[in-house]
């Protein structure tokens, strides 16, 4: 399974990956593309399976025009962000931390910017 993919889906509050999930991100789950497009104005991702990396330009919120690059190999995950100058970064590379840990990912960077 992408590891990528397993993210976006224990992000979304699946405590556990699906059984028959698709093998890549160009096969996206029911309503995971309309949630994409909601949130994002932009949205990149690729992986080979082992390795993934996914960039979102914010689309809403107090984040709004913030880029979030995600990397990821197998369970560990560093995160970039790089706010829009109005945004307020306290606590946030803090709180991404503990919501990927919680989520089983060891996490092993978070920069906010």
């Amino acid at each position: 399974m992408d590891p990528l993919l397993c993210g976006v889906l224990l992000a979304e509050g699946s405590r556990q990956a699906p059984q028959s999930a698709p093998s890549s991100l160009n096969a996206l789950p029911s309503g995971l593309e309309e949630l994409i497009a909601r949130l994002s104005r932009r949205a990149a991702w690729g992986g080979d399976g082992a390795r993934a990396t996914a960039r979102l330009e914010l689309a809403a919120g107090e984040l709004s025009g913030a880029v979030v690059t995600v990397h990821t190999e197998r369970r560990e995950v560093r995160v970039e962000i790089d706010l829009p100058p109005d945004a307020r970064a306290s606590g946030l590379a803090e709180r991404i931390s503990e919501r990927l840990a919680q989520r089983g990912f060891a996490v092993t960077e978070v920069l906010v910017s």
